[in-house]
């Protein structure tokens, strides 16, 4: 990805390298914490199989892994790569999108009582009396009203700022401007979620279904 990004903005690359290299420096900081973290609940899981935590995700990830046993098609250390690899984009990635739109979904909740209301009372009919730690996965589709909120807490403020570079092998036209094949589009979600044009008041969620 870097090596398409310097061949196209080779001066943005020298301006920001710096920045760039810290990075990498510390992205690879997380990966050693992963593995190492990996390796630990591995050594353990695979001497205790029931020290493995029914809800944590990589203790049943290292679990399965166990009871599956793919060495005959990767070794042990190719495994827990692919775990780390994945985990890593966990602490890199979904922490801070996660919060993100959590603490914006709250934030217009807060503005505006009347959705928050039925959220919570759309929750407790689909918990029926329950804790919420007892929702299955299947029953998180039920939260329609909750979801709704949540798609445009994200579109009228995006956790990802712009959609990486794409290339158009043809012409094609966005609102009435045409853009040349082979063109650079990199797209401001923030912008095109919240064009005047597309709805009445882009930056307030709708008013309540009847």
């Amino acid at each position: 990805t870097l090596g398409f990004v310097a061949s196209f903005f080779p001066r943005w690359i020298a301006m920001r390298w710096e920045v760039l290299r810290t990075t990498f420096e510390r992205a690879d900081e997380i990966n050693k914490i992963c593995r190492k973290l990996i390796r630990t609940k591995y050594d353990a899981i695979k001497s205790d199989p029931s020290s493995a935590q029914e809800r944590c995700l990589m203790d049943q990830a290292l679990l399965h892994m166990l009871k599956e046993d793919g060495t005959d098609r990767w070794s042990e250390q190719q495994m827990l790569e692919v775990l780390n690899c994945n985990f890593a984009t966990f602490f890199i990635a979904g922490s801070e999108t996660t919060s993100n739109t959590a603490a914006w979904l709250f934030f217009h909740l807060c503005k505006y009582p009347e959705w928050q209301e039925k959220c919570r009372n759309e929750v407790l009919t689909v918990l029926n009396g329950r804790h919420w730690s007892e929702l299955k996965s299947g029953e998180v589709k039920e939260l329609v009203q909750l979801r709704a909120c949540m798609l445009e807490a994200i579109r009228i403020e995006p956790t990802v700022a712009a959609l990486s570079g794409m290339v158009h092998a043809s012409d094609y036209t966005v609102r009435g401007r045409r853009v040349p094949k082979n063109s650079i589009v990199v797209g401001l979600k923030r912008i095109a979620c919240t064009v005047a044009s597309d709805l009445e008041e882009p930056l307030v969620l709708p008013p309540l279904s009847p």
